[in-house]
């Protein structure tokens, strides 16, 4: 019989929050109007074929106070 467990704590972590992660709490918030959309930015000349697509997101550090693992 084998047992392993693993707990790690860190206090005042500092994340990367990733490109994927802030598209999806953008818009799987209940409101738009949340801390991820203004990372976001969307293409608005109508002249382009890209018009409406993203052009540009953000990619910030966030302190979450504290990050637990446990295995």
């Amino acid at each position: 019989m084998s047992l392993d467990y693993i707990e790690i704590d860190i206090e005042d972590a500092i994340l990367e929050v990733s490109a994927q992660n802030i598209v999806n709490r953008c818009y799987d918030s209940a409101s738009l109007d949340n801390e991820f959309c203004p990372l976001i930015s969307r293409n608005d000349n109508a002249a382009s074929a890209q018009s409406g697509g993203l052009d540009f997101l953000r990619q910030v550090q966030l302190n979450f106070g504290a990050a637990v693992y446990e295995g």
